[in-house]
C-alpha cells in the first residue's frame, strides 16, 4: 500500500492507495499526488533514446546530406544576395526592388524574420572569410533549425505525431534542398496552433 498526500487550504490528509486496483476499477485518486518512485513514460523512454532509434537515425542523415549537398541554385543565389545585400546595410524591400543576381533577375518576397535570418547568415559568413559554401550552409542552417525545432515541438507533445513528421523524406529534400523557408511558416503554424 502506498500513500496518496491531498492538501486543501485547511488540511493535509494521508489515505492508503492500493498497489493496483482490481479491473475495471479507478482505484482511489490519481497518480499525481501518490509518493513513491515514479514510472517513465514510454514517450520519455523513447525521447531519451532517441539517438538509438532507426526512425530518428536515418531522417537525420538525409537531412544532414540534404544540408551539406543540395540546393536549388535560383533559390540559393537570390538569397545569398539579399544576404550579401543585409550584410552590407542596403534593403530589400523598396518598391520594385529587384536587382541582378548571379543567375538572372532576382526578386525578394519573404516576411522580414527570414530577412534578418539571412542578415545574420551574411555577417557571420563576412566574418568567417565569405567562402560561398559556407555562405550557403548558413543560409540552409536557419530551415534545418526550423525542422528540428518541429520535431522536438511534436516529440514532448505527440510522439506518434513527431515520428510521422520526422519520417516524411520530402521535408528534407524539397524543404531544406530546395531552400524553402516554407518551415518556418510551419513552425508558426504548429506553434499558433498550441497557444
Amino acid at each position: 500500500m502506498r500513500l496518496m498526500v491531498a492538501k486543501t487550504s485547511k488540511a493535509t490528509v494521508a489515505f492508503p492507495v492500493p498497489e493496483s486496483p482490481a479491473p475495471g476499477r479507478s482505484g482511489y485518486g490519481t497518480r499525481a499526488f501518490e509518493l513513491g518512485p515514479q514510472r517513465e513514460s514510454p514517450a520519455t523512454v523513447e525521447r531519451t533514446n532517441l539517438l538509438r532509434q532507426s526512425w530518428f537515425l536515418w531522417p537525420l542523415g538525409l537531412r544532414l546530406l540534404a544540408w551539406l549537398f543540395l540546393a536549388h541554385a535560383y533559390e540559393i543565389a537570390v538569397f545569398q544576395d539579399v544576404s550579401i545585400r543585409m550584410a552590407s546595410g542596403e534593403g530589400v524591400y523598396t518598391r520594385f526592388s529587384t536587382w541582378l543576381a548571379s543567375t538572372g533577375d532576382g526578386y525578394y518576397a519573404y516576411p522580414p524574420l527570414y530577412a534578418y535570418m539571412l542578415w545574420a547568415s551574411g555577417r557571420l559568413a563576412a566574418a568567417l572569410g565569405g567562402h560561398w559554401w559556407v555562405h550557403q550552409l548558413l543560409i540552409k542552417s536557419w530551415l534545418v533549425l526550423a525542422d528540428l525545432t518541429v520535431m522536438a515541438f511534436l516529440l514532448r507533445r505527440r510522439p506518434a505525431a513527431a515520428r510521422a513528421y520526422w519520417t516524411l523524406w520530402f521535408v528534407p529534400v524539397v524543404a531544406i534542398g530546395q531552400v524553402q523557408p516554407d518551415l518556418w511558416v510551419g513552425l508558426s503554424i504548429v506553434l499558433a496552433l498550441h497557444f
